[in-house]
Protein backbone atom coordinates (compact mmCIF):
# COMPACT_ATOMS: atom_id res chain seq x y z
CA UNK A 1 0.00 0.00 0.00
CA UNK A 2 0.99 3.73 -0.87
CA UNK A 3 1.16 5.98 2.29
CA UNK A 4 -1.37 8.66 2.09
CA UNK A 5 -0.51 12.12 0.96
CA UNK A 6 -0.33 14.71 3.83
CA UNK A 7 -0.57 17.91 1.45
CA UNK A 8 -0.55 19.70 5.49
CA UNK A 9 3.07 19.01 5.76
CA UNK A 10 3.95 21.11 2.77
CA UNK A 11 2.69 24.60 4.64
CA UNK A 12 6.10 25.62 6.09
CA UNK A 13 7.61 24.85 2.65
CA UNK A 14 8.00 27.79 0.36
CA UNK A 15 6.40 28.03 -3.24
CA UNK A 16 9.94 27.33 -5.17
CA UNK A 17 10.32 23.90 -3.09
CA UNK A 18 6.33 23.21 -3.89
CA UNK A 19 6.74 23.56 -7.64
CA UNK A 20 9.76 21.26 -7.20
CA UNK A 21 8.46 18.62 -5.16
CA UNK A 22 5.06 18.55 -8.17
CA UNK A 23 7.82 18.30 -10.76
CA UNK A 24 9.62 15.24 -9.33
CA UNK A 25 6.22 13.49 -8.28
CA UNK A 26 5.01 14.40 -12.09
CA UNK A 27 8.15 12.92 -13.60
CA UNK A 28 7.70 9.88 -11.21
CA UNK A 29 3.97 9.48 -12.33
CA UNK A 30 5.58 9.36 -15.99
CA UNK A 31 7.90 7.00 -15.54
CA UNK A 32 5.77 4.33 -13.43
CA UNK A 33 3.02 5.52 -16.49
CA UNK A 34 5.47 3.88 -19.25
CA UNK A 35 6.21 0.92 -17.00
CA UNK A 36 2.55 0.00 -16.54
CA UNK A 37 2.36 0.66 -20.21
CA UNK A 38 5.13 -2.01 -20.73
CA UNK A 39 3.62 -4.73 -18.10
CA UNK A 40 0.13 -4.42 -19.96
CA UNK A 41 1.18 -5.06 -23.06
CA UNK A 42 3.04 -7.80 -21.81
CA UNK A 43 0.08 -9.49 -20.47
CA UNK A 44 -2.03 -8.92 -23.23
CA UNK A 45 0.51 -10.58 -25.26
CA UNK A 46 0.54 -13.28 -23.43
CA UNK A 47 -3.04 -13.96 -23.73
CA UNK A 48 -3.58 -13.43 -27.12
CA UNK A 49 -0.43 -15.45 -27.62
CA UNK A 50 -2.55 -18.54 -25.83
CA UNK A 51 -5.71 -17.19 -27.39
CA UNK A 52 -7.00 -16.33 -24.39
CA UNK A 53 -9.75 -13.78 -23.39
CA UNK A 54 -9.26 -13.95 -19.68
CA UNK A 55 -6.64 -15.22 -16.95
CA UNK A 56 -7.75 -16.82 -13.81
CA UNK A 57 -6.89 -14.98 -10.63
CA UNK A 58 -7.82 -16.15 -7.17
CA UNK A 59 -8.80 -11.82 -5.98
CA UNK A 60 -8.82 -9.83 -9.31
CA UNK A 61 -10.78 -10.11 -12.40
CA UNK A 62 -8.91 -10.31 -15.55
CA UNK A 63 -9.90 -9.78 -18.76
CA UNK A 64 -9.07 -8.25 -22.60
CA UNK A 65 -12.00 -5.93 -23.31
CA UNK A 66 -12.39 -5.70 -27.52
CA UNK A 67 -13.41 -2.61 -28.60
CA UNK A 68 -16.02 -2.01 -31.53
CA UNK A 69 -13.59 -2.50 -34.64
CA UNK A 70 -13.05 0.72 -36.25
CA UNK A 71 -13.29 0.23 -40.18
CA UNK A 72 -11.28 2.30 -43.16
CA UNK A 73 -14.42 4.02 -45.00
CA UNK A 74 -12.72 4.80 -47.95
CA UNK A 75 -11.99 1.08 -48.39
CA UNK A 76 -15.85 0.53 -47.66
CA UNK A 77 -17.20 2.60 -50.29
CA UNK A 78 -16.62 0.34 -52.87
CA UNK A 79 -19.15 -2.02 -51.81
CA UNK A 80 -21.86 1.16 -53.40
CA UNK A 81 -20.97 -0.64 -56.47
CA UNK A 82 -21.44 -4.26 -55.42
CA UNK A 83 -24.65 -4.05 -53.24
CA UNK A 84 -28.12 -3.26 -54.36
CA UNK A 85 -29.34 -0.04 -53.46
CA UNK A 86 -31.85 -0.39 -50.64
CA UNK A 87 -28.87 -1.95 -48.82
CA UNK A 88 -26.29 0.55 -49.24
CA UNK A 89 -28.90 2.67 -48.12
CA UNK A 90 -29.81 0.96 -45.29
CA UNK A 91 -26.29 1.57 -43.65
CA UNK A 92 -24.90 4.37 -45.09
CA UNK A 93 -25.25 7.90 -43.88
CA UNK A 94 -23.89 10.76 -44.78
CA UNK A 95 -22.25 13.32 -43.03
CA UNK A 96 -23.93 15.75 -40.69
CA UNK A 97 -23.47 18.45 -38.34
CA UNK A 98 -25.03 18.51 -34.97
CA UNK A 99 -23.28 19.93 -32.41
CA UNK A 100 -19.97 18.43 -33.92
CA UNK A 101 -19.45 17.27 -37.44
CA UNK A 102 -20.38 13.86 -37.75
CA UNK A 103 -17.96 11.83 -40.26
CA UNK A 104 -19.87 10.27 -42.85
CA UNK A 105 -20.07 6.09 -42.80
CA UNK A 106 -21.67 2.97 -42.39
CA UNK A 107 -23.82 1.92 -39.39
CA UNK A 108 -21.58 -1.34 -39.01
CA UNK A 109 -24.43 -3.44 -37.03
CA UNK A 110 -25.96 -3.56 -40.71
CA UNK A 111 -23.24 -3.82 -42.91
CA UNK A 112 -21.01 -6.50 -40.66
CA UNK A 113 -24.01 -9.17 -42.10
CA UNK A 114 -23.59 -8.52 -45.53
CA UNK A 115 -20.25 -10.63 -46.01
CA UNK A 116 -22.50 -13.82 -45.39
CA UNK A 117 -25.42 -12.50 -47.60
CA UNK A 118 -23.35 -11.54 -50.56
CA UNK A 119 -20.67 -13.84 -50.68
CA UNK A 120 -16.62 -13.68 -50.86
CA UNK A 121 -16.54 -10.26 -52.66
CA UNK A 122 -18.32 -8.75 -49.80
CA UNK A 123 -16.44 -10.53 -46.84
CA UNK A 124 -13.32 -9.81 -48.37
CA UNK A 125 -13.88 -6.17 -48.60
CA UNK A 126 -15.42 -5.99 -45.21
CA UNK A 127 -12.21 -7.87 -43.80
CA UNK A 128 -9.94 -6.01 -45.95
CA UNK A 129 -11.78 -2.36 -44.43
CA UNK A 130 -11.74 -3.59 -40.76
CA UNK A 131 -8.65 -1.51 -38.85
CA UNK A 132 -6.22 -3.43 -36.38
CA UNK A 133 -6.42 -2.79 -32.53
CA UNK A 134 -4.87 -3.31 -29.26
CA UNK A 135 -7.57 -4.98 -26.56
CA UNK A 136 -7.98 -3.10 -23.04
CA UNK A 137 -6.63 -5.48 -20.06
CA UNK A 138 -9.12 -4.74 -17.36
CA UNK A 139 -7.98 -5.68 -13.83
CA UNK A 140 -9.91 -5.28 -10.98
CA UNK A 141 -10.77 -7.11 -7.43
CA UNK A 142 -13.15 -9.76 -7.90
CA UNK A 143 -16.71 -8.57 -6.14
CA UNK A 144 -16.04 -10.03 -1.96
CA UNK A 145 -12.26 -10.62 -2.89
CA UNK A 146 -10.86 -7.29 -0.15
CA UNK A 147 -13.53 -8.93 2.12
CA UNK A 148 -12.02 -12.43 1.87
CA UNK A 149 -8.69 -11.53 2.18
CA UNK A 150 -9.50 -8.98 5.15
CA UNK A 151 -10.84 -11.85 7.16
CA UNK A 152 -8.01 -14.16 6.38
CA UNK A 153 -5.71 -11.75 7.50
CA UNK A 154 -7.42 -11.74 10.99
CA UNK A 155 -8.65 -8.72 10.84
CA UNK A 156 -12.46 -7.33 12.29
CA UNK A 157 -14.68 -5.94 9.75
CA UNK A 158 -17.32 -3.38 11.46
Amino acid sequence: MTEPIVINAWIRNTDEEVADHIHRLRQQAADLQVYLDRLELELIQRLEERKARELQHPSLQVYLDYRTPQYDVGKLMRLAELLPPEDWAKAWHPETTKEVPVPAGLDMRVAGGWGRRFGVDVAAILAEAKLPSTPRLVIKDKPGANKQATQEQGEVNP
